[in-house]
């Protein structure tokens, strides 16, 4: 009785012991999640009204070298995509647009 005793609490204590041996097999496969930005494809010709984004915005050009008309308060000329364009400071939204000489 002692033998079975002690057999069975020796098969008993292996079960989970090899049960983790099996799942210690197995592979496990992660992807990494990648976020790729898009930009927006850019216009040849910019139209009055469409509103500029942002990264095209900070290429601002002095008007005098490019002999283009002076802006008014809360307007700027930025060069977008070789084409000059005055725009509304704050809003983005374009004003006038011009060719390079």
């Amino acid at each position: 009785m002692k033998r079975l005793a002690l057999a069975l609490s020796a098969v008993a204590m292996l079960m989970p012991a090899a049960a983790f041996a099996q799942s210690h097999h197995t592979t496990t496969v992660i992807h990494k999640k990648v976020i790729v930005r898009q930009h927006a494809p850019h216009h040849n010709h910019w139209r009055t009204g469409v509103v500029l984004p942002h990264r095209d915005r900070g290429r601002v050009v002095e008007y005098r070298t490019h002999r283009l008309r002076a802006p008014g308060a809360g307007r700027v000329w930025v060069r977008a995509d070789d084409q000059y364009l005055l725009i509304n400071r704050h809003t983005g939204r374009i004003i006038a647009t011009a060719t390079p000489r």
